[in-house]
């Protein structure tokens, strides 16, 4: 309710009412999932408002055709239902081809790199699994400069966070991206021993195969917990 809240603050009255106006009900402005509760049947619903909230997409689609966009109109009114490309099924391809597009131009840059950091942090959700994400930091070379570049690679879940269960992971995560592991020269974690630890932690396992692979304690952790002990 708060996200919901600071959404609709961020948006001024004269901006809410030309959304609505142009065929975006305010429920449609604060929820932020692409889907609805009812995402389907006829887009335009013979001129009406849909009693239910059918997602930002069809809402977007809407207001598009509201603001003349005649391509999009002909293509709803003139096109066969299974080619319009409207489907929640069709959408989501669309987001994994985006992301998969997103990834492999990373890795590509990370490759062009040749050398590269992990950094890794986790928390436990409600069902006890361990959700983990994964940032690397590069540099990438310009005309006549260099730059420091991080950026997040992805998550995925573990069920058992040992160290040598996790570090062996972050290897397989990133050889199954494409990514060249003998480039890791750098690691970044938080100072927990399953983290750190010099025999079993992520770090110790990744040195095994990477040996040019620094670890350095996380300075923002460190940070955090100076200031907890202020």
């Amino acid at each position: 309710m708060r996200l919901k809240n600071k959404v609709l603050e961020g948006l001024n009255e004269d901006d809410q009412t030309f959304l609505v106006g142009k065929g975006m009900r305010q429920e449609d402005i604060i929820e932020l999932p692409v889907r609805g509760s009812s995402d389907f049947g006829d887009l335009q619903n013979g001129g009406f408002e849909p009693v239910v909230n059918d997602g930002n997409f069809r809402a977007l689609l809407r207001m598009r055709i509201s603001c003349g966009d005649t391509n999009l109109k002909e293509h709803v009114e003139n096109t066969p239902l299974n080619p319009k490309y409207f489907s929640p099924e069709i959408r989501n391809n669309i987001i994994k081809i985006c992301g998969n597009t997103i990834e492999a131009d990373l890795v590509k840059k990370i490759n062009d790199a040749k050398c590269f950091a992990v950094l890794v942090d986790s928390t436990t959700d409600i069902s006890v699994t361990e959700q983990v994400s994964s940032c690397v930091r590069y540099v990438t070379q310009g005309d006549r400069s260099f730059s420091l570049q991080e950026d997040f690679l992805e998550f995925f879940s573990i069920k058992t966070a040992t160290g040598r269960n996790l570090g062996n992971h972050i290897l397989d995560a990133l050889s199954s991206l494409g990514v060249n592991c003998s480039n890791l020269c750098g690691q970044g974690y938080d100072g927990a021993s399953s983290m750190s630890g010099c025999f079993n932690g992520v770090q110790a396992v990744i040195n095994e195969t990477n040996p040019a692979a620094l670890y350095v304690h996380c300075s923002s952790h460190s940070l955090n917990l100076a200031l907890m002990h202020a």
